[in-house]
């Protein structure tokens, strides 16, 4: 349990220089992705999309857990510039255990 308090600080403070590895190869900072983008490789990760992604689970957990505080980051950010307008906000809901 102490070791996920550990990585959930190292995924907070390092998040703003990450970047996703397109399926084209090309690197796109985590804070510049479209939401649909962000949404669509948590999809992925998460053995819900179009490929099937290869990577251990370890790694697929720790690049969720990347992408639900960089979508966080962003939906308090919304938060603060739509206060009043009555904006639908959508949020990741929470994932289902991956099988290793």
């Amino acid at each position: 349990m102490e070791s996920q308090v550990v990585d959930d600080s190292v995924v907070e403070d390092k998040i703003k220089g990450l970047c996703w590895k397109t399926k084209e190869g090309d690197l796109i900072p985590v804070s510049e992705m479209r939401d649909s983008h962000l949404r669509n490789a948590a999809l992925f990760l998460m053995g819900l999309g179009y490929t099937t992604c290869v990577a251990s689970t370890e790694r697929k957990v720790v690049w969720l857990s990347i992408l639900r505080k960089e979508w966080e980051r962003r939906m308090l950010t919304r938060e603060v510039d739509d206060v009043g307008t009555g904006v639908v906000k959508t949020t990741f809901t929470k994932t289902r255990r991956l099988k290793g």
